[in-house]
């Protein structure tokens, strides 16, 4: 995970859409790099059944390859869904197609009314889909694509795929480098900016990794304690 950092400004492992852009054309550490919001939009769809709150993701499409996520019906959302002159298309989670469309195996190029818009479905992602470090799981998903030359203000998660043979201690060194031109040469939006790279699993892991810790050293010690006793059996019977 990939943050831009500035006083003033988004914190931690955020990033706005314009360092986004420009992280992703300037450096060569990283062979692929995707884009989705940090938290969650409440968005009312009005399905045909009744308005459901839903998680609006705005991503890039590339986000689906980086994570593994295939379509269970039509496809998920590829580079030409960003052309602003393309038709508005939505990726749905397989719950939200439960939940709203019953299953519906013609669900493919229905249209679903948004604030931003009335989007059409591509395709329904695989079940269970989801994006790392997302608190609101309880929610159905849905995807629309960032266009491309838009500036959307939100705060972004950007994840960035090192290229093979490359160290995190290199794609550190490059973004470093990248921030400090950047804050240079825009001293009137970047002035002190920083970049950050975290590791995805220890992300996925943060809050809870003491608690992992302490079951580990829980389970052994029972563990322990079952091979001891066995072993004492077994010399009692002998």
């Amino acid at each position: 995970i990939v943050g831009s950092v500035q006083p003033g400004g988004f914190r931690g492992t955020f990033m706005e859409y314009e360092d986004f852009v420009e992280f992703r054309a300037e450096t060569r550490s990283f062979e692929a790099w995707a884009l989705y919001p940090r938290g969650y939009v409440e968005t009312i769809l009005d399905s045909s059944s009744e308005p459901l709150l839903v998680q609006d993701m705005l991503v890039t499409p590339e986000l689906f390859p980086m994570l593994g996520i295939d379509a269970a019906l039509g496809r998920t959302l590829l580079a030409r869904d960003a052309d602003p002159d393309s038709p508005n298309a939505v990726v749905i989670s397989y719950e939200l197609w439960q939940r709203a469309f019953g299953d519906d195996a013609d669900v493919l190029g229905r249209t679903v009314p948004m604030r931003w818009g009335t989007y059409s479905i591509v395709g329904v992602a695989q079940p269970r889909a989801d994006v790392p470090a997302n608190n609101w799981m309880s929610y159905p998903i849905l995807w629309r694509p960032v266009r491309t030359g838009s500036t959307p203000q939100m705060a972004f998660t950007a994840l960035a795929r090192l290229r093979p043979g490359v160290s995190i201690d290199a794609g550190r060194a490059e973004l470093a480098a990248l921030a400090a031109s950047l804050a240079a040469g825009r001293p009137d939006t970047h002035e002190g900016r920083t970049a950050t790279v975290t590791l995805l699993r220890d992300t996925i892991v943060a809050n809870v990794k003491r608690m992992l810790w302490i079951f580990f050293c829980a389970v052994s010690c029972v563990l322990l304690i079952g091979v001891a006793n066995l072993t004492m059996l077994q010399l009692a019977r002998n």
